[in-house]
């Protein structure tokens, strides 16, 4: 019979003063513009809007249902949200804590992983390229779940380094489990990093033949499949079954599911786009190609080293793009989030190891021509949200301009994805609730402008004064709305806020 070993402890080797103050240094570098963009309280975007009207307006148990406006996210996600609602009230704030907090919590989860996992160097540059990320930045800001995800993601794998310091133990193991079972309640995506640490770690406890160490990660693991399995069937299976969210989830994220096996050129181009893409979203490297030979090189500098970590790493990604093959799951934008710390691992690792064997002087040379290279414009840009967050849309502005200059008998018209953020803001203004129309969004057009055309013709030319708040992206998307405005009434007020425009038209009617 095969007696279990003692796993050997790698503690993470001390370093001088000198490494210490850099790791600091990067940990409040990491906080700064984190807290700046949640600080800014920018009214909220059409997605979070979208989903905080949910949190608003069901209780606990209705959010177990499928959501409006086509939302989809964890429930235990969503019942925090609706106890912050319930604790902090109905504000931006309120809804993007647990957002904030997860943001501050990756940087200082994934540095707990890095100086485990890698080199000294590799994982400070590597903790240098999580402090620096806009992705991460701006989404530790938003009231959805994707920074959740890649916190969570983190604990995951922080949670396999600390089973290896002690040996097994069904105590432990339940623990765990238990742990493990409730992660997966609040992240859908950290599924994928469970199950592929979790058979990392069971093949390699069976090729080593020791079987108590099998026994307690079945029994770990087997908590977490049987939460998510009862998830399943309590949440995701309705959301599923709802036609018309899957119907808009199917179309939205249409070029995030991988064609297996690839059968023409067109499924070839989705490979090599998609390979790109990743290192740009979540990545966030202008630079895609360097950063993905960087990568392949701080695998292979891990996987010589520390070949399970580096199998820690590549299984979720692997998990994650067979979902997506099977269309389960989409392999695109900031679905793939909870992805970043495999891709700042590879490459911290990596830059550090291009200069491995080289003299003092290369080495240096090539690490800051590699830094310079793949982090200026990150650096640029994260030290700008500390100093000027950036805000996307001030709707709120335009909105409150609008209550001021209020006049009896007036009218507001908001489009569809306007209206979803009015809701959000509504008890903050005086309108009449009989005086505000919004989009209908009849069948059969094709197109918003040729909507917002058929609703004023026949609605609004007997109506008199109406105010049309709109929030855009780029200053060009509404100059059509405003064409259509100004032929058809009288303008006679107009207010600019960033990122939104209101423009009070009167259409002649009876005031």
């Amino acid at each position: 019979m095969t007696t279990e070993q003692k796993p050997a402890i790698r503690m993470p080797p001390q370093q001088g003063g000198i490494y210490n103050s850099l790791v600091a240094l990067l940990l409040i570098m990491g906080i700064a513009p984190r807290l700046s963009y949640f600080l800014t309280g920018r009214a909220l975007w059409f997605d979070e809007a979208a989903l905080c009207i949910n949190i608003l307006e069901r209780s606990f148990i209705g959010l177990l249902d499928p959501l409006a406006f086509k939302q989809v996210a964890p429930p235990l996600y969503l019942w925090t949200l609706k106890l912050c609602t319930l604790v902090g009230g109905p504000t931006v704030y309120a809804v993007r804590f647990p957002s904030i907090l997860a943001g501050l919590a990756v940087v200082f989860l994934f540095w707990a992983v890095a100086r485990r996992i890698l080199s000294p160097s590799g994982a400070l540059v590597a903790l240098f390229m999580v402090v620096a990320s806009q992705h991460l930045i701006n989404y530790a800001g938003e009231a959805k779940p994707y920074t959740s995800d890649v916190a969570l993601a983190l604990a995951v794998i922080c949670m396999a380094l600390r089973w290896e310091d002690k040996p097994p133990s069904w105590q432990r193991a339940l623990r765990y489990g238990v742990i493990l079972a409730v992660m997966v309640w609040y992240s859908f995506p950290v599924v994928f990093v469970i199950a592929g640490v979790g058979l990392c770690q069971l093949a390699l406890a069976t090729w080593r033949r020791a079987w108590i160490s099998v026994g307690c990660l079945c029994l770990l693991y087997s908590l977490s499949t049987a939460s998510f399995l009862l998830e399943y069937f309590v949440a995701i299976a309705p959301s599923r079954g709802n036609a018309e969210t899957m119907a808009y989830m199917n179309y939205y994220w249409r070029h995030g599911f991988m064609p297996f096996p690839p059968t023409s050129h067109w499924d070839m181009r989705w490979y090599r786009e998609r390979v790109f893409m990743f290192f740009d979203m979540p990545g966030g490297f202008t630079l895609q190609g360097l950063a993905l030979f960087v990568w392949f090189a701080g695998l292979a500098a891990l996987a010589t080293r520390r070949v399970r970590y580096a199998a820690w790493i590549l299984s979720p990604l692997v998990l994650t793009l067979l979902a997506s093959s099977l269309k389960l799951y989409p392999f695109h934008g900031r679905m793939t989030l909870f992805l970043a710390p495999a891709i700042f691992l590879l490459v911290g690792e990596g830059v550090v190891w291009l200069g491995t064997g080289q003299a003092a002087w290369v080495r240096r040379a090539v690490l800051g021509t590699v830094l310079v290279l793949l982090m200026a414009q990150p650096a640029v840009r994260a030290a700008r949200m500390v100093v000027a967050p950036s805000r996307h849309h001030e709707l709120g502005k335009v909105l409150a301009y609008a209550d001021a200059h209020w006049a009896v008998g007036d009218r507001i018209y908001l489009r569809q994805g306007d209206y979803i953020s009015y809701r959000f803001l509504e008890g903050r203004y005086n309108f009449p609730r009989d005086a505000v129309l919004f989009e209908s969004r009849k069948p059969g057009l094709e197109s918003d402008e040729e909507e917002f055309r058929d609703e004023i013709g026949p609605q609004f030319e007997h109506w008199g004064r109406i105010w049309f708040p709109m929030a855009y992206d780029y200053d060009g998307t509404v100059a059509p709305y405003v064409d259509l405005l100004d032929a058809h009434g009288r303008r006679f007020d107009r207010f600019v806020a960033r990122g939104a425009v209101v423009y009070g038209i009167d259409f002649g009617g009876q005031h």
